[in-house]
Formats: C-alpha cells, sequence, structure tokens
C-alpha cells in the first residue's frame, strides 16, 4: 500500500514528539505510563517499543467494521515485537457494559483474509451524551456521575488493566 507524503511527515513529527517527552520530561517513580496511539503500525509504535519496557498494549477499537483492518494490523505488529496484548477495549459502543468475565473478541482485517487475533475483551464504553457536557464544563465524568454505568464501566477496565500490568510486571 502506498502511503501518501503527509502521511511519513506525521509519522515523523509524532516520532520526534514522543522521544521529547519520554527523554525531556523528568517523570520521577511513575506507577503506570499510559500512552494513546492511533491505530496503525508506524515509527511511533515502534520507537515505543525499542525505547521503554512495554508490559502490554490495551487496544481500543470501535465496532464499525471499517476499523478492524487498523487495529488488526497493530496487533499483529505488537504480536511481532512480544509485546502482550492484555485486551480490546470497544469505544463509543451502543450498547450497554456486558459481563467481561472469559470473553474474546475476534478481530480480523477488514478484507477478512487472514487469520483472526483473539484477544480478551476487556469492555465496552459505552455512548453516553452527558460526557460532553461535563467536558464542556472542564467536570470529568468520573467527578460527575461517580455512579453512573459509564463510570463503572470505565473504572472495571481500569481495573483489569491495572492487575494485567501488576501481574506482566512480576513476570519480567
Amino acid at each position: 500500500m502506498d502511503r501518501e507524503p503527509w502521511e511519513d511527515w506525521c509519522d515523523d513529527w509524532l516520532n520526534k514528539a514522543v522521544r521529547q517527552i519520554l527523554e525531556g520530561v523528568q517523570w520521577g517513580n511513575l506507577d503506570y505510563l499510559l500512552v494513546n496511539l492511533p491505530p496503525g503500525i508506524g515509527d511511533v509504535q515502534l520507537a515505543l517499543a525499542q525505547a521503554l519496557p512495554i508490559y502490554g498494549v490495551v487496544m481500543i477499537a470501535t465496532a464499525q467494521q471499517e476499523t478492524h483492518s487498523d487495529t488488526y494490523e497493530t496487533l499483529k505488529m505488537f504480536e511481532q515485537l512480544k509485546v502482550p496484548i492484555f485486551g480490546l477495549v470497544e469505544n463509543m459502543s451502543n450498547k450497554m457494559a456486558p459481563d467481561m468475565s472469559q470473553q474474546k473478541y475476534e478481530i480480523q482485517d477488514g478484507e477478512n483474509l487472514t487469520p483472526k487475533i483473539r484477544v480478551p475483551y476487556l469492555g465496552c464504553i459505552p455512548l453516553d451524551s452527558t460526557v460532553p457536557q461535563y467536558r464542556d464544563r472542564g467536570l470529568p465524568m468520573v467527578l460527575a456521575e461517580p455512579s453512573s454505568i459509564f463510570v463503572s464501566t470505565l473504572n472495571t477496565i481500569a481495573w483489569e488493566i491495572a492487575s494485567q500490568t501488576t501481574i506482566s510486571g512480576l513476570k519480567s
């Protein structure tokens, strides 16, 4: 697949930004460093994997089939780099958060030409029309509506990720 010139420029710019953040910030002692990257197999992901010990990856995807190809390629790249994949979170879901125990999420490229990758399903973050309203007021949803299904789902997913990073860290 041919890349557009602006895609190379973006990868280069993002790579430099990641390096500057990693090398130019005095982080102190961190429990976690979460990096939100767009899906894909660009220089940023590779640079990050080479610069830091990565205990695991959480993929964020949407239910739209057209996003699965990028997600698939990203998962394959991290598999090849031998980075553990903690699981997948479905964002902007139109369904309520299901019971997440023992579920697997199957992802494959958009063309359905390659085998599926089975990863643990960490849950779905439901669409909630109040999130933008609180955001616009500068109030995080977790503080504004701590007992909402939205926040409960985020907390459940966060605890699952935290337990996986702890387990992964103990193994290394």
